[in-house]
Parts: structure tokens; sequence; C-alpha cells
């Protein structure tokens, strides 16, 4: 075993150093968030098990939810919601 490990060729640090980004200048084109500048998103089908819903003025700020909900609840959570908005994000 001794013997193989002499005879491996030997790395330099630098081929297999990653290289990075630094994080400053990733937040410095970062978009404001959807509850300041909402986006108008085109919507893809999706299955019959969850529905889009809106929390934000003119169809704006859309969130999945369950189609299993009763109405009484679908109005509750879409009530909640806004309340909430900037944890949705």
């Amino acid at each position: 075993m001794d013997s193989t490990l002499d005879f491996t060729p030997h790395l330099e640090p630098s081929s297999y150093m990653s290289t990075y980004e630094p994080l400053a200048s990733l937040a410095s084109s970062r978009m404001p968030p959807s509850v300041i500048s909402p986006l108008k998103l085109e919507l893809k089908p999706i299955p019959n098990l969850v529905k889009y819903v809106f929390v934000g003025h003119k169809e704006t700020l859309v969130v999945i939810i369950s189609s299993f909900l009763s109405c009484d609840q679908e109005e509750e959570l879409i009530h909640v919601l806004p309340d909430h908005k900037g944890a949705i994000g």
C-alpha cells in the first residue's frame, strides 16, 4: 500500500480548489419582494388537487391551495393570507 501511494501523482491545490462568488454581488442584483413589486405571472396548468388563488389586488400575489377545502375554509384562508404576505414572499 505504501509503495502505491509513493507512486501516486500529487495534485496541486490550485487544480482542485473551488472558486466562489462573493455574496455582496448577489445582494445588489436582487429583485424587490413580490409584496412590494408584484410580478405578472403566466399561470401554468396544475393538477386538479390544487388551485390558484390571489391574495393581492388585481390578480397579484398568487398562492396555490388545496382544491379539497370547503368554501368556508377557502374564504377563511384567503382572508388570513393577506395578513401574512411578508412570510409568503
